[in-house]
């Protein structure tokens, strides 16, 4: 007999603005794409288990992670982010300022402090 344990409510919960990163992550390599979660990581050189709790929103995507999907696909970090309707295309941060991002740095941390 099969018994599965009942997943436990987050003690801290995502918030939903990460919540939406996650799902446009998601839709992207899903409906733009067409690759898998494994071809996908691979050619953001990114394990395919730490884009699946990505994609899944059980961590919030960091800002070194969304920048080199951004910069490999050419898409907008504010699309990313959900300020943006349009795709748009991938701006890059100017280097002087890359520099102070702390590399675990949550994305839409990032956004709003550095980008917007």
């Amino acid at each position: 007999m099969w018994h599965f344990k009942k997943r436990m409510p987050r003690k801290n919960p995502m918030p939903d603005r990460e919540q939406g990163i996650c799902k446009r992550l998601r839709e992207f390599r899903k409906k733009k794409t067409g690759l898998s979660q494994i071809a996908f990581a691979r050619a953001v050189s990114l394990d395919s288990a730490n884009l699946a709790c990505y994609e899944h929103a059980r961590a919030p995507l960091k800002y070194e992670v969304a920048d080199r999907i951004c910069w490999h696909f050419g898409i907008s970090q504010k699309w990313l982010v959900g300020e943006g309707e349009d795709i748009g295309i991938y701006y890059p941060m100017p280097a002087e300022i890359q520099k102070q991002v702390p590399v675990s740095m949550v994305f839409s941390k990032a956004y709003d402090t550095y980008l917007k």
